[in-house]
């Protein structure tokens, strides 16, 4: 009977162990910087994300967000009104235009297009699920919901992307 309860909390022990040090691991692969490159709508849908730098969208790019464009539009037709379908899609754009940067020492910037930016602190909870960037003025952080990250690429969803919707970022 002894030799049964130590097993089992050895067991504990060592499972506990093992899941504490497994958001350590995602530690590592979020500091960086990362830029989007794909926009993955609920229908499956893929629409690559153009470089911002450059300042002309090619016709497949231009095709591919007239079709993102209708796709919102659809989803907007269950009981939004036109500005708020309107914000939703401006929302949408200018999200697949952020970028983000992640430093080991737990800071973060949230870089959006027009220079506005949002710097704080980082950190991940839910085992690596969830990433929260707070800044120093607002104590609402801002989430990132993480369902794939590797080294050099984070699939993520947040509240500036309609329902579904998830962003892939690849890392410079």
């Amino acid at each position: 009977m002894k030799n049964i309860r130590l097993t089992q909390g050895f067991a504990i022990v060592l499972f506990l162990f093992l899941t504490a040090c497994m958001p350590e691991q995602y530690t590592t692969y979020i500091v960086g910087k990362w830029q989007p490159v794909k926009l993955k709508t609920p229908d499956n849908m893929q629409v690559t994300v153009p470089d911002r730098r450059v300042q002309q969208v090619s016709p497949e790019n231009r095709q591919e967000l007239d079709q993102l464009r209708q796709a919102l539009a659809e989803q907007g037709k269950k009981g939004m009104t036109l500005e708020e379908l309107r914000s939703q899609v401006r929302r949408t754009f200018k999200e697949c235009a952020t970028t983000y940067s992640f430093t080991a020492e737990g800071t973060g910037i949230r870089e959006t297009p027009g220079g506005e930016s949002m710097e704080g602190t980082w950190r991940l909870k839910n085992r690596g699920k969830l990433l929260l960037l707070t800044n120093a003025d607002s104590a609402q952080p801002f989430k990132l919901r993480i369902d794939t990250l590797t080294e050099t690429r984070m699939v993520v969803r947040n509240v500036n992307l309609p329902k579904g919707m998830r962003l892939t970022y690849s890392k410079q």
